[in-house]
């Protein structure tokens, strides 16, 4: 009787042994299949590449009402041809303007500028979405507008006839709240957002009596008009380098949010015939940042708030202590600067990754000192 103890012992060690060894050759099983997968990926990726052979690169503008943002919503699902944002945008309310025609044809998907343009580019191109690889410099959301939305994109051969047959091609094909005013084979260095310097938003805001039913979808209307001076001194407040915290929504990935210190190289007012715009140019906004830092500044506009509340905010790092932002439809992209030689094949077919160089000491991103070649994780934020 004492020894049947120890043999029950003995014989739940081996079975707890024989159990560990199955869940350790389960647990290898799982990360071979994770690597021959990602091995897989891999091998695609680079099939991609080797056919995008030619990039060009297109400047749009657009009426945002009639769309569910920039960005290609891919969970909602849809053909390549038919399918439907960090950036400064962001859902917000506009009183139901253009929400019908926020859904693309017969799917019932969220209707896109980047949807738009994949519907038509494999028509003028031959190539599929893989390789085209479309990009924008801004991801504006529903309801933002864009003057300078720039696109690059890729293609397995030269397009006959040049940007001036894709321009045309575009702007026949693509649906008229959309148009295309440049279009040119640039080098591959060239990358729309990242080879970015500056980018331009603008919000519009109309006084008077009564709104004008035609700029119901374009502007901001108030009744009362905001001092203008009192504008002007809290966009002041804003220039400079400062943690944007309490001006910026948190992205929908809640596990990659930015870092929250930004530069605006400048900010200021212009009065118009209908009221002011209100600008705001860096090299990189967080989400919603525009919009919400236009909300503050109407506060103060309009007697609400005093400018010094600009910078208390600032300090806070806290957006919940902030206003609420600017509704979606006055906001517009409408300018973005780039350096010449992102342009020039013939000096980034002679300087080829130096290129990569420039652009971050133009960015103000150092590099080591003792980096005498450029290194993968310097430049990922530039060669996609």
């Amino acid at each position: 009787r004492l020894a049947r103890p120890a043999r029950r012992a003995r014989a739940q060690g081996r079975a707890r042994a024989a159990s560990n060894g199955e869940g350790q050759g389960a647990g290898a099983g799982a990360a071979d299949a994770a690597g021959e997968s990602q091995s897989s990926a891999r091998v695609e990726a680079d099939a991609i590449s080797a056919r995008r052979r030619h990039k060009y690169a297109v400047k749009l503008s657009y009426d945002g009402s009639g769309f569910a943002g920039f960005q290609l919503q891919r969970r909602q699902g849809g053909s390549d041809s038919d399918s439907a944002s960090e950036s400064e945008g962001g859902s917000g309310s506009d009183g139901g303007i253009g929400v019908g025609r926020r859904r693309m044809r017969g799917l019932g998907a969220p209707r896109t500028v980047q949807g738009e343009v994949e519907r038509v580019l494999p028509r003028l191109t031959g190539a599929d979405r893989a390789v085209l690889g479309v990009a924008g410099v801004g991801r504006t959301d529903s309801g933002v507008h864009a003057r300078a939305q720039w696109v690059h994109f890729w293609t397995e051969q030269p397009l006959r006839g040049g940007g001036a047959k894709l321009l045309g091609g575009l702007n026949g094909l693509l649906d008229a709240d959309v148009r295309c005013h440049d279009a040119l084979e640039v080098p591959p260095q060239f990358h729309a957002r990242r080879s970015a310097l500056t980018k331009e938003y603008r919000y519009e805001i109309d006084f008077g009596p009564h709104a004008d039913p035609l700029r119901r979808s374009h502007a901001l209307f108030l009744h009362r008009p905001l001092d203008v001076a009192r504008v002007a001194e809290a966009c002041a407040l804003f220039e400079g380098t400062h943690d944007f915290s309490s001006f910026a929504n948190r992205t929908r990935d809640r596990s990659k949010q930015p870092n929250p210190v930004r530069t605006v190289s400048r900010c200021w007012v212009e009065e118009t015939r209908t009221g002011i715009v209100i600008a705001v140019r860096g090299p990189g906004f967080l989400y919603r940042q525009v919009r919400n830092m236009v909300g503050a500044i109407i506060r103060v506009g309009d007697g609400k708030s005093a400018s010094e509340e600009i910078t208390r905010l600032l300090e806070a790092k806290d957006r919940g202590m902030a206003p609420k932002s600017a509704p979606a439809h006055g906001l517009y992209l409408h300018d973005v600067e780039y350096p010449d030689f992102v342009f020039d094949h013939e000096y980034c077919a002679e300087r080829g990754t130096e290129v990569f160089h420039e652009l971050l000491a133009l960015k103000g991103i150092q590099l080591d000192d003792d980096a005498d070649v450029v290194r993968p994780q310097d430049l990922t934020a530039l060669r996609e």
